[in-house]
């Protein structure tokens, strides 16, 4: 909780599909997303794969796509972020950083169609590097240091929480020794690491099957 992992967001979403399988109704991802946004700003994690998201009004912008095997190795800097005292404070962005942010946002696109890692990995880093002016990480230039060192694609940060880790690709012939690296070095800085794995799109599509055939 208060770490910017979606978790309350997730939690809404199972909760609302545990109702809907349970009575067979249907609900809407837009409606549930517009639903659960008069409840608290939400990510868009009740679509599939990526999304550009209106988290204030609930409203998806674009599907931009499937993320390809990744995994995070992870710190949290500790304490947490309010989600909705966050979402109160007004953030200015400037001109230039519209732009920046817009391009950021269609390379992103371009670099999920092509399942391009490594441009995934810029994208988060300057991502990261952008946000801290409105959340910042302690520690996220020792971080990135670190994953110039240990082969990782890039950094990425939970904009409104208090996480974050470098980014690695399973494909990466190295990946089990980058990996242990990673794990290594961040724990001089935290004494927890955590690691998270993306799903791939075949494997939730059995996981669905399987939870379908199992609650039927």
């Amino acid at each position: 909780m208060g770490k910017g992992l979606a978790s309350s967001s997730a939690d809404l979403v199972a909760t609302a599909r545990a109702i809907s399988s349970c009575f067979h109704l249907s609900i809407p991802s837009s409606l549930l997303a517009t639903l659960m946004c008069r409840v608290e700003p939400s990510d868009g994690v009740m679509y599939p794969g990526v999304v550009s998201f209106y988290h204030r009004q609930g409203r998806l912008r674009e599907f931009l796509g499937m993320l390809p095997p990744l995994t995070i190795v992870g710190i949290d800097e500790g304490g947490e972020v309010d989600t909705l005292q966050f979402n109160t404070v007004p953030k200015a962005f400037t001109h230039t950083e519209e732009l920046e942010y817009q391009h950021l946002l269609e390379v992103l696109s371009d670099a999920l169609r092509q399942q391009n890692v490594r441009l995934i990995g810029q994208i988060a880093t300057r991502s990261a590097v952008l946000n801290q002016k409105r959340n910042p990480k302690q520690t996220l230039g020792e971080v990135m240091a670190l994953c110039q060192e240990v082969g990782g694609l890039g950094v990425v940060t939970a904009h409104s929480g208090t996480c974050l880790g470098i980014l690695f690709s399973p494909e990466d012939p190295n990946y089990p020794h980058h990996v242990q690296m990673a794990q290594t070095s961040l724990a001089k800085l935290s004494g927890t690491i955590s690691i998270y794995h993306a799903f791939q799109a075949a494997k939730v599509k059995e996981e669905e099957e399987y939870a379908t055939q199992k609650y039927a």
